[in-house]
């Protein structure tokens, strides 16, 4: 599998948020019963074979103990996805500051970001969605919905960076634009 174009994608966001099961769901393994805390970084590799694509989800902890470890990650991935979640207020604030963060200390230059609003399945107050529609227009990065527990979003979230890593060909059509705002709402 040496021909495979390797493709880095980190989950970055708060502790406790679904970026675990997330990961886990796409990589087609049972979601944790129990919540158990990223220490530092989980690591989980699909490969893509009509594509030729490896892709490596990195679960970067949210935890502030293992800031300076993730930081350090995040600098060699290809795709920073941002998370929030539904049921995590604070969640949004802790996204935003590391989006910033990121980008004051140029990060983010020539990287896919993409926000993600985790556990839509415990949606009840419209403004996360709304939060994130305006955060993704402002920044004009992609933006998807997904819940692990009701598989909602998660592959179009996956099939998203699969057509974005995919070669062109005359046949397809255009590969999604990383600059150009795009709204995913499933």
């Amino acid at each position: 599998m040496d021909d495979y174009k390797a493709i880095k994608i980190g989950l970055v966001g708060d502790a406790n948020i679904g970026k675990s099961s997330l990961v886990s769901l796409i990589s087609k393994e049972d979601l944790p019963k129990i919540y158990t805390p990223t220490i530092g970084v989980d690591l989980r590799v699909l490969y893509i074979e009509d594509k030729k694509l490896k892709l490596s989800f990195w679960d970067l902890s949210g935890h502030t103990l293992f800031k300076d470890l993730v930081d350090n990650f995040v600098k060699s991935m290809d795709v920073i996805c941002f998370c929030f979640s539904c049921d995590n207020q604070s969640s949004y604030t802790y996204m935003c500051n590391l989006y910033n963060e990121y980008t004051e200390n140029n990060i983010l230059q020539n990287k896919l970001c993409i926000l993600l609003l985790t556990k839509i399945d415990k949606l009840t107050d419209l403004n996360y969605k709304l939060l994130g529609i305006d955060f993704s227009r402002e920044k004009h990065i992609p933006f998807f919905m997904t819940s692990s527990l009701q598989k909602i979003g998660c592959l179009d979230f996956l099939n998203y960076i699969i057509k974005f890593y995919s070669p062109v060909t005359e046949e397809k059509e255009q590969k999604p634009k990383n600059h150009n705002f795009e709204c995913i709402l499933s």
